[in-house]
């Protein structure tokens, strides 16, 4: 047999084709990695050769001797079979693969209104990495930084690669860490690593050690498959410069990931201490600052930032995190230096952070929203795998009122990371503002599904039970969230406000004060102190209202951040005119104004507004909607506009014109649906106008989702 196939030839002319076959297998590899095409064309290479050996085999067989030979019925059948078989093999191993570049040109406008062309890789081949903090294996307290600070450093180096989507801690799963109990980010076993990074879809992950001494470091870095758990490659890097091993790092990963070899040499790719710092003491100020963001401690945060600016100005990275934790200290004029510095020394970072940078810049500094928007719109564009593009978009669209574009962001964000549940229920949110209850009830049901420990889903359900007046319902949502957790303090609120609404008092003060009980955190006995402060004003126990308020703010100070206290106090101060202090409420109105530095002290309008209103001041409403539409204007704040349009139908009221103040009402509650009061207020002007029946059967609207709505009665 094997003297046959020698004298046939076979074993020589399948060599030929196993070495020509080889050749066009490296030729291919190295078109794909010269040219940047699709990784799929070598596997098609591979798989189409292997395929057709059969046919090779045949013909050797039958025509490998000197001298003609004939065709024989073996070959007419097995070889047409043979490459049927192998195009079928190609066809369902490749259907849906791209084969062709792994590049695409696209046309994106940037802030100014130029169009740039832009090559980007294509989604399939963009390689995306969970970055893990790292765990100390020296033993000396003196590397614990390190932990962090090697891979937010590496994290940093690979942002710059279009080619590369990495996660760490902060801000994509710091409190997915929290909730399992890692405060520290630390020592997590490799099963909640792989669960993580697999929850944000994302194809990899690493893991690493730091050991040695502060002069010769040694770290070990181990890059996982997430899909199997397995490791793909372990390396060891040594040596005492902490920003030349971070590059080196990132350049290893690069190719272990199999990023084409020719986009890795022709990219940019700034050396670390050229796109962060140089200074070893301002990076680890800045590292400092993003540990304690991550547990919310945000004069810890400004603190340790400042200290990195101090050391280097030029740090953009440090400037551009001092902005976010100065907007959160309520600190307007700082953010703003802070980013102004950030955009002074922009081009040292990487152009996904530029572009988030551009967008805060024109929304913050210069109040340009059309800017802000084609920034974040580049960003998207340029990284439409990175959620923050879509979240930036996300806010500014529901930020002007237009809830459609806003559910679109939220949709994408939710098929680029479905971990992000928390998208279901801001669909849902945002289908309620524009009355769309059956699609709202759809996406917290989905919710509900998807999250059953959660009982924010079912508490969500019972809300728009009772903005639908259904408030058994409601009842019936708010006792399953309470199977899910007994001492939910939101939950036992909004029982209690159902209970209040169907005029069962008694039963609502249970469980406000059950409420107060169950609350462990400041932000929960926040919650409960002020839905009595909301209770008691209802009923008109004015003392008891104002005392609840003090406490809500007392317990609101504890727990975020300054900024937050301020805007919640504009929203409260109204109570002080119910109780006969407007003195006090003014007052307390100057004091928060001269808290607020521009441009954030245009959102004083909204309280000033309340204020005016409760009043009864035409000249004080007039000067408030001057101030509104200022607001709304310099930030985008559309969604204000009902507000707007609202204080407008009150201010026509109160001077006469009930007929203008009625279409003025109508046009607020189409914009507001949820807004059931504003039928009240039609009510009454129909009432002034002497048409009783209309009134009576607005009033009524009304009194189906608050039953026993004091002031609704009255006008009845």
């Amino acid at each position: 047999m094997l003297k046959d196939l020698i004298a046939r030839r076979v074993p020589h002319i399948l060599g030929i084709y196993l070495a020509a076959g080889w050749a066009v297998l490296e030729f291919s590899d190295y078109l794909v990695n010269r040219y940047v095409l699709s990784p799929h064309l070598t596997d098609f290479a591979l798989v189409g050769w292997g395929s057709m050996i059969p046919t090779v085999l045949m013909l050797a067989y039958f025509h490998g001797r000197p001298g003609h030979d004939e065709w024989t019925m073996t070959e007419k059948i097995g070889i047409p079979v043979n490459v049927l078989m192998a195009v079928g093999v190609l066809y369902f191993t490749f259907a849906g693969k791209e084969l062709g570049a792994a590049t695409t040109k696209i046309m994106v406008e940037d802030e100014t209104g130029v169009e740039v062309e832009r090559v980007v890789p294509k989604s399939e081949f963009r390689k995306r990495l969970a970055l893990f903090y790292f765990d100390n294996e020296s033993g000396d307290t003196i590397l614990d930084w390190l932990q962090y600070g090697i891979p937010i450093a590496v994290h940093a180096d690979l942002i710059q690669d279009l080619f590369i989507d990495s996660r760490v801690s902060w801000p994509y799963f710091h409190e997915r860490l929290k909730e399992e109990g890692y405060i520290e980010g630390v020592g997590l076993p490799l099963a909640l690593r792989r669960d993580i990074a697999e929850r944000l879809h994302l194809e990899y992950f690493v893991s690493g050690t730091v050991d040695g001494s502060e002069d010769e470091l040694v770290v070990t870095l181990s890059l996982y498959d997430v899909r199997r758990g397995k490791l793909i490659q372990e390396r060891t890097f040594t040596g005492g410069d902490l920003f030349a091993l971070a590059d080196e790092m990132s350049g290893q990963l690069k190719h272990d990931l199999e990023v084409p070899e020719h986009h890795i040499e022709e990219a940019r790719d700034l050396p670390f201490a050229e796109l962060s710092t140089s200074s070893l003491t301002a990076y680890r100020s800045f590292v400092a600052g993003v540990r304690a963001m991550e547990l919310e401690k945000w004069d810890d945060a400004a603190a340790a930032f400042n200290a990195a600016v101090e050391e280097d100005r030029s740090y953009a990275f440090a400037n551009l995190s001092l902005f976010e934790v100065y907007l959160l200290l309520n600190e307007s004029e700082r953010a703003s230096e802070a980013l102004k510095s950030a955009m002074e020394y922009g081009y040292k970072l990487p152009e996904r952070l530029q572009f988030v940078m551009k967008a805060n810049y024109y929304f913050i500094v210069k109040q340009d929203i059309e800017k802000a928007r084609a920034a974040a719109g580049m960003l998207t564009e340029l990284f439409p795998e990175d959620v923050i593009g879509h979240q930036m978009q996300l806010q500014l669209a529901a930020n002007a009122g237009e809830r459609e574009k806003a559910i679109a962001s939220a949709t994408r964000i939710l098929e680029l990371d479905p971990s992000e549940l928390e998208m279901l229920r801001t669909i849902g949110q945002l289908y309620e503002e524009m009355g769309a209850y059956k699609e709202a009830r759809s996406y917290y049901e989905k919710y509900a599904a998807e999250a059953p420990r959660d009982p924010r889903g079912f508490n969500d359900l019972g809300d728009l039970s009772r903005t639908l007046g259904a408030h058994d319902q409601a009842l019936k949502h708010y006792e399953r969230a309470l199977l899910v957790e007994t001492d939910n303090v939101p939950v036992l609120i909004d029982i209690a406000r159902t209970e209040a609404a169907l005029g069962r008092f008694d039963r609502a003060v249970a469980h406000l004060d059950e409420a107060v009980a169950a609350a462990k955190t400041p932000l929960q006995l926040y919650q409960a102190y002020a839905a009595l402060h909301s209770f008691s004003e209802r009923r008109g126990e004015m003392t008891r209202a104002i005392e609840h308020m003090h406490l809500s703010w007392a317990k609101l100070e504890q727990a975020v951040p300054p900024f937050r206290v301020l805007m919640e106090k504009l929203g409260d101060l109204d109570t002080y005119v119910k109780a006969g202090k407007p003195e006090v409420a003014l007052a307390a109105m100057k004091e928060v104004g001269n808290q607020l530095s521009p441009p954030l002290d245009l959102l004083l309008a909204i309280g000033q507004l309340a204020l005016a209103l409760e009043l009864e001041d035409a000249e004080g409403i007039e000067d408030a909607l001057a101030g509104m539409e200022r607001l709304i204007e310099a930030l985008g704040f559309e969604v204000l506009r009902p507000l707007v349009v609202a204080g407008n139908g009150k201010l026509l009221e109160i001077r006469g014109s009930c007929e203008q103040a009625i279409i003025a009402y109508e046009r607020a509650l189409e914009l507001a649906p949820t807004e059931v009061a504003i039928n009240r207020d039609i009510g009454r002007c129909l009432r002034k106008l002497g048409r009783h029946d209309q009134a009576i059967e607005r009033f009524q609207r009304a009194l189906k989702v608050e039953p026993f709505a004091p002031q609704t009665h009255l006008e009845l």
